[in-house]
């Protein structure tokens, strides 16, 4: 049996339509249609408005607080492999001086 390349994660893909890859850079949310605008309410409760307060601040929409929150959680998720690296990096270097 053959190695096989460890596969990437791309883009997550949404099929709910809200989060739509529009060949931007970071996707984004797509225009407003009323099927949308009833989605992004219903995220908006299941989200929280005290979780969204903080991007509603910045912008009065919705869709473009639930575009901002979607750009905070890719840019979290592209920090979470360069730290567990460290993480191990750093674990195994303690390992090797304590024995």
């Amino acid at each position: 049996m053959g190695k096989t390349k460890p596969r990437r994660c791309g883009r997550a893909r949404d099929r709910s339509g809200v989060f739509m890859n529009d060949g931007a850079a970071g996707g984004g949310v797509s225009s407003p249609d009323s099927s949308n605008i009833d989605l992004e309410s219903a995220l908006s409760d299941l989200l929280t408005r005290a979780r969204l307060s903080s991007y509603l601040e910045v912008t009065p929409s919705l869709s473009g607080a639930l575009e901002l929150y979607e750009r905070n959680m890719r840019a979290a998720a592209s920090i979470l492999e360069p730290t567990g690296l460290v993480e191990i990096v750093t674990r195994n270097a303690l390992d090797r001086q304590l024995t």
